[in-house]
């Protein structure tokens, strides 16, 4: 156990060591999203279109979701943005119930026409990237997915305390942060 901390916060450590904010997140995200809210998505075709093109930009990314881990699960997307893996999880995953988390209203409501296009349920919950208590009752979840988020907050380890407290006993997550200075991220951003 004492090793399993031990890495945990060495990688906290390093991620906080790689931040490098000049404005809030919520400021940045509300005016980077993949599309304009307003306009959102014409069919649900289009979005599961968008989707996989999304998760084509990352080798083994749609297997590495594991959308199917939320089947029958009540789930949450921590840092939803526009939706994509709302949608995966909605469409994939069939979970019993939905939360979405996002600190930008501008992908909350892109999140929300799309899952209004798709005809599934989601329960959306704006958070402030300084909430240190999120929005739901412990032991609440069976499932939480964040994928590429977590280094983007100013306290991570504060986060998975909070995902552990919403996790039942034997709960699962997923959750994948990368390195801004990962020979990947250059190598596709070049390309």
């Amino acid at each position: 156990m004492n090793n399993l901390k031990n890495t945990f916060r060495r990688i906290y450590v390093s991620i906080l060591k790689s931040l490098r904010r000049n404005e809030q997140s919520q400021d940045y995200w509300n005016r980077h999203h993949v599309d304009n809210p307003d306009k959102g998505f014409a069919t649900p075709g289009d979005s599961l279109k968008h989707l996989a093109w999304r998760n084509s930009m990352y080798p083994g990314q749609t297997e590495l979701l594991g959308y199917r881990n939320a089947n029958n699960a009540r789930t949450l997307d921590y840092g939803c943005g526009p939706g994509n893996d709302v949608i995966g999880l909605g469409n994939f995953g069939n979970p019993a119930e939905l939360h979405a988390m996002d600190v930008s209203t501008s992908a909350l409501k892109l999140a929300q026409r799309r899952v209004d296009l798709h005809g599934f349920s989601c329960h959306f919950h704006k958070i402030d990237e300084n909430d240190i208590i999120l929005p739901l009752e412990d032991n609440s979840l069976e499932y939480i997915q964040s994928m590429g988020v977590l280094h983007h907050t100013p306290d991570p380890l504060v986060i998975l305390k909070e995902f552990n407290r919403l996790l039942v006993s034997g709960g699962k997550g997923r959750i994948m942060v990368y390195n801004r200075n990962s020979i990947w991220r250059h190598l596709h951003v070049a390309w």
